[in-house]
């Protein structure tokens, strides 16, 4: 047994009754082959809705990932540097910027190396300056 809508009254009925319990109206099979078809739809839209819901969702979720491992990532490695170079109190780096700079530009020439690399020739670098 299932509840459909009245045509008339738009009230909830039984399928198997012949007339609208609340307002007379007389239930043909058109009108419940009709019901049953938009029941369906929505049943079909509830569940569309519901995955586009999820995979907004989900999206959402990874980009806050990505947002935050970058942000940590990018804190570890100023962290890190700035630890490196206060031990060593006379170079002139401040910050990772330029070590990053300085490893981009390599990368783009093709002049591919590691970024610790890097951090370990800027290091030697203000050892010599010293």
């Amino acid at each position: 047994m299932a509840l459909i809508k009245c045509p008339e009254c738009g009230k909830k009925i039984s399928d198997f009754t012949d007339k609208c319990t609340h307002c007379g109206k007389p239930i043909t099979e058109d009108d419940k082959i009709h019901a049953f078809v938009e029941q369906q739809k929505r049943k079909k839209q509830k569940k569309v809705m519901f995955i586009i819901s999820w995979a907004i969702g989900i999206v959402i979720v990874i980009f806050c990932v990505i947002l935050t491992m970058g942000a940590i990532s990018r804190n570890l490695l100023d962290k890190d540097l700035g630890n490196i170079f206060k031990d060593d109190g006379s170079t002139s780096i401040t910050s990772s910027a330029e070590i990053t700079s300085d490893w981009m530009s390599r990368v783009v020439s093709g002049k591919f190396i590691s970024l610790s690399d890097v951090e370990d020739e800027w290091v030697a670098k203000d050892k010599e300056a010293k």
